[in-house]
C-alpha cells in the first residue's frame, strides 16, 4: 500500500505542488488513488493472464527513471517536467481498466467491427483459427480490442472528451477527472497526449510534442514534451524483469493462452536490466563514463523455455531499434531545437548476460565476411572503371548543394551559389573534391557515411522533412569508390545547420577510421587571391609642378585620395608606371624623356599599391 512518495522523480515532481498550475494538487493522494484503480486491471477475466500492470509496475518504472536520465539532464529538468513524467507513468496503462458495464455493452461499440475483422482473417489466418478454438472467444477478443486502444482510452479519460465508441467507460473517466480537477487544463491536455504517445510513432512532430512548452512564466513551468514522451516510452519498454511476473502468481493464474505463457516465462527469466558499465582506454571499468548501452541479465533453466528465450531475444532486438529511434529523435532536436541539455545516450542492448541451461543459446545467422564484401564493392565486380570516383563524388557534392539551397529557401535566406572543385596535386599525388553544400554532422557520419548501403536521403526522417527533395545519390555506396583510386582518404566537413566541424581519416577500405572534432576556422581554406589593376601613371610637367613642395621635393598623395578606398580590399593592387623614376639624379623632365620624381612611387605604395 502506498503511504509515501519514495522515488527521486516523485520527490522532484512533488516540488511542483507550489506552482500556480498545480494549486491544490497532492501527488501522494493521486498515487494512492491510482494504486486502487490499477488493482482492478484483470477484473472480469480481462487481462487476467497478462503480466502485471499494477502499482508495482509503476514503481519499477520510477526506479528505471533514476538511471535512464543522465545526471546533467536531471539537474536541469523543471518541477513541471518531473510532474509531467511522474503523472504519465502513473496513468499510461490506465486504459486497460474494463468495467463489467463496459463489457456487457460491447455489442453497442466498434468492438463488433473488430471481432468481424478477426474472424475474417484480417489479422492472419492463424489468429482466426486460434479464436475459434477458445471457450470464451469474446473475452479474449475484447481484451485485445482494449489493448489496441488503451492508450487512446486514457487520453480521452484524462481530457474528458469521450466519443461514442467509449461511452460506456464514462464511470472510469469521471473518477480520473476527479483526480485531475486541480491540474491546469492545458497541462492536463498535454499529459493526455504524453500518455497516448507510448503507443504512437509521431514523436518527431514538434507541433504535438513541443520541446519548450510553457505553462507559466517561471522556468519551473516549462516542459520539453518530446523528451518526457521518449523517457516514458523507454522506461515502459525496459521493465521486463521477473518482479513483473512473480512465480507464485504464475502458478496461481496458470495462464492457458500460449502467448501469455511465453510472455510470463520470458519475463520470469529476466533478473536485471541496468546500464552497461563502461571501460576506459586501458580496459578498466570507469564509472565516470556515461553508458550508452543497456545490459540484460537472464537465465533460462528448462528446455521448455526455449521459445521464451527466443521471444526475449526478438523483444530485445525491438528494444534496440526503439532506443536507436529515440536517440535519433533527441539528436535531431538538439540540432534543430537547441535542446542541448536534454540528453539521451542509449543506443544499444547488451545481451551477453543472458544464459541458458539444457538448450543452446547460440543464435544461428548468416555471417558476412566484411573484408570480402567491401573488396567486392570497390573491385571490378561492381565498378570496372576507376574514373567513376569523379562522377560519384561530384554527385554527392551536387546533392549537398541542392539540400543547402532547399534549407535556405525554407528559411528565406539568400541562396548559396553552388561551387564544386576537383583538383589534382600531381606532385603530392592528392586528388581533392571541394563543395559548399550542407556538410555532415557526427550523427550523419556514423549513421549514413559509414553504413554501406544506407543513404541519408532515403531515411524516413529526411523524407518527412524534405518530401520534395530528389537526390542523385541513392544507394549509399559512393564513398567506397574512393578506394578504387586511393588507400587513404581524408574528409573535412562542417554542418551548415550547427557549424559542427569534423575531420575523418580512413586508412584502407577494411580498416578503422579516426574522427576528430575541430573548430570551423581550422577547416582547409580555399586559396583565393583578388587583383585590382589601374591605368598608367604618366607624369607630365603640370602634374609634378602641382605636386612640388619646394626644395626639389614632391607630394602626389592628395591626387589619390579617392583612389585609395577603391583598392583597399584587394590582395594584389597593380598600377602601370608609364614613366621612369630617376628622380633628382637624372633631373625631373617631361616629354619626350619623362623622368619622374621618386615620390610618385613612394606615394602610390603608401596608399596600398604593391605591384
Amino acid at each position: 500500500m502506498v503511504n509515501t512518495l519514495s522515488y527521486f522523480a516523485e520527490k522532484k515532481a512533488e516540488e511542483a505542488e507550489n506552482l500556480r498550475i498545480f494549486s491544490g494538487v497532492k501527488l501522494l493522494h493521486i498515487k494512492k488513488q491510482v494504486e486502487k484503480l490499477l488493482s482492478h486491471i484483470g477484473d472480469n477475466d480481462i487481462f487476467s493472464e497478462y503480466t502485471k500492470h499494477d502499482i508495482s509496475h509503476i514503481d519499477e518504472m520510477l526506479k528505471i527513471v533514476e538511471w535512464i536520465i543522465p545526471e546533467k539532464t536531471k539537474n536541469i529538468l523543471s518541477a513541471s517536467e518531473w510532474m509531467m513524467l511522474v503523472l504519465s507513468i502513473y496513468f499510461h496503462d490506465m486504459g486497460m481498466l474494463v468495467t463489467k458495464e463496459e463489457y456487457d455493452n460491447r455489442e453497442k461499440t466498434d468492438f463488433i467491427n473488430y471481432r468481424k475483422s478477426a474472424y475474417n482473417g484480417d489479422f492472419g489466418l492463424e489468429y482466426a483459427k486460434k479464436i475459434k478454438s477458445l471457450k470464451e472467444p469474446d473475452k479474449f477478443l475484447y481484451q485485445e480490442y482494449v489493448r489496441k486502444n488503451h492508450a487512446k482510452r486514457i487520453k480521452m479519460w484524462i481530457t474528458g472528451e469521450l466519443d461514442e465508441e467509449f461511452y460506456f467507460t464514462k464511470k472510469i473517466a469521471e473518477e480520473i477527472q476527479k483526480l485531475m480537477s486541480s491540474i491546469d487544463t492545458m497541462f492536463k491536455h498535454d499529459l493526455a497526449i504524453i500518455c497516448e504517445s507510448h503507443h504512437l510513432y509521431n514523436l518527431d512532430d514538434y507541433s504535438i510534442y513541443d520541446t519548450n512548452k510553457c505553462y507559466e512564466s517561471s522556468n519551473e513551468g516549462k516542459v520539453n514534451l518530446q523528451y518526457i514522451a521518449i523517457i516514458l516510452r523507454t522506461v515502459d519498454l525496459l521493465h521486463i524483469t521477473m518482479d513483473r511476473t512473480p512465480a507464485i502468481e504464475y502458478h496461481t493464474f496458470c495462464p492457458t493462452d500460449p502467448v501469455s505463457v511465453i510472455e510470463w516465462q520470458k519475463q520470469m527469466a529476466v533478473r536485471a536490466v541496468k546500464p552497461t558499465e563502461m571501460r576506459n582506454e586501458d580496459g578498466d571499468i570507469d564509472k565516470t563514463l556515461q553508458s550508452d548501452s543497456i545490459s540484460v541479465t537472464a537465465y533460462f533453466e528448462e528446455a521448455n523455455q526455449a521459445e521464451a528465450f527466443f521471444a526475449l531475444m526478438d523483444y530485445l532486438r525491438y528494444v534496440k531499434s526503439e532506443l536507436q529511434t529515440n536517440y535519433d529523435l533527441i539528436q535531431n532536436s538538439i540540432k534543430k531545437q537547441g535542446t542541448d541539455d536534454y540528453l539521451y545516450p542509449w543506443k544499444n542492448v547488451d545481451d551477453k548476460g543472458i544464459k541458458t541451461k539444457n538448450f543452446s543459446n547460440h543464435l544461428l545467422k548468416f555471417e558476412l565476411d566484411q573484408n570480402s564484401i567491401l573488396q567486392m564493392l570497390v573491385g571490378h565486380t561492381l565498378y570496372n572503371d576507376s574514373s567513376v570516383v569523379i562522377r560519384e563524388l561530384v554527385q554527392n557534392g551536387l546533392d549537398a548543394i541542392k539540400l543547402q539551397n532547399e534549407i535556405e529557401r525554407k528559411n528565406k535566406e539568400t541562396l548559396t551559389k553552388g561551387i564544386i572543385k576537383v583538383t589534382l596535386d600531381e606532385e603530392n599525388n592528392i586528388l581533392s573534391f571541394t563543395d559548399n553544400g550542407t556538410g555532415m554532422t557526427v550523427f550523419e557520419i556514423e549513421n549514413y557515411l559509414l553504413k554501406v548501403g544506407t543513404s541519408k536521403y532515403s531515411s524516413k526522417t529526411f523524407q518527412k522533412e524534405h518530401p520534395d527533395f530528389v537526390s542523385i545519390s541513392r544507394f549509399g555506396i559512393g564513398i567506397l569508390t574512393c578506394f578504387l583510386v586511393a588507400d587513404d582518404i581524408e574528409i573535412a566537413t562542417c554542418s551548415s545547420e550547427n557549424n559542427e566541424a569534423n575531420r575523418i581519416f580512413f586508412r584502407n577500405v577494411d580498416g578503422k577510421y579516426l574522427l576528430k572534432s575541430m573548430q570551423k576556422e581550422e577547416l582547409p581554406k580555399e586559396k583565393r587571391m583578388s587583383l585590382v589593376a589601374v591605368g598608367d601613371a604618366l607624369i607630365h610637367a603640370a602634374l609634378y609642378l602641382d605636386a612640388s613642395t619646394g626644395n626639389n621635393t614632391y607630394d602626389f598623395s592628395y591626387m589619390f585620395t579617392e583612389v585609395e578606398p577603391l583598392i583597399k580590399d584587394y590582395d594584389l593592387k597593380y598600377y602601370n608606371q608609364e614613366t621612369i623614376i630617376g628622380g633628382k639624379n637624372l633631373g625631373v623632365s617631361h616629354y619626350p624623356r619623362f623622368n619622374s620624381p621618386d615620390e610618385i612611387a613612394l606615394n602610390l605604395v603608401d596608399i596600398g599599391f604593391n605591384l
